[in-house]
């Protein structure tokens, strides 16, 4: 039994090898309409929409970078109820820059807030391009809210004497939908 092989000529190898590949294309080509016709037989689920989820973010900083970050995709609207001090924070941070780029090129920004001395100035450079209005915030806890898009929103949790503000605030960031259109309509609530 033993066996025995003999080699044969590297062109007749090859050749072979070339043979065997083109009648494996031949049959994937004659087997690929019937392929084509069974893809597009196959049924395609709808991609699930995001889940609607929330998250905390605790500190005044970490908040700012979240309202920053969340402004900075935002492509219909911002609608936002700040502070007296929180408004020369944003104008500092860059934050009305930003939004008046974006309201130069469509972008929506509404801003409800308490005008005083402090911010009197900031408020009436504002106007120029975002619309802004007066609401006492210290008759009652109004809550700081920020809307982009209708998609998400930012909710805040702050103390109730401003000057106390430590780093210890909180927020909510939201992106449920039925959340969003009941902080919308508590906004246009004020607005209004």
């Amino acid at each position: 039994r033993p066996v025995r092989f003999q080699s044969v000529p590297f062109d007749k190898c090859l050749q072979t090898l070339i043979d065997e590949r083109k009648a494996r294309l031949r049959i994937l080509e004659q087997r690929g309409e019937n392929l084509r016709r069974q893809f597009e037989d196959v049924k395609v689920e709808p991609v699930a929409h995001e889940v609607e989820r929330f998250q905390v973010v605790e500190g005044r900083i970490r908040i700012e970078q979240r309202l920053q970050s969340m402004c900075a995709l935002a492509r219909k609207s911002v609608l936002t109820v700040r502070s007296s001090s929180e408004v020369v924070r944003a104008d500092t941070s860059g934050l009305f820059d930003m939004l008046s780029q974006g309201v130069k090129i469509g972008l929506r920004v509404r801003v409800i807030t308490a005008i005083t001395q402090a911010n009197l100035e900031i408020s009436e450079k504002l106007c120029e391009l975002i619309e802004v209005r007066h609401l006492d915030l210290k008759a009652k806890p109004i809550p700081r809210v920020s809307i982009i898009d209708d998609n998400e929103a930012l909710f805040e949790i702050t103390t109730a004497d401003e000057t106390q503000r430590t780093s210890e605030e909180v927020a909510l960031w939201i992106n449920s939908r039925a959340f969003v259109r009941n902080l919308q309509a508590y906004f246009e609530e004020m607005w209004n």
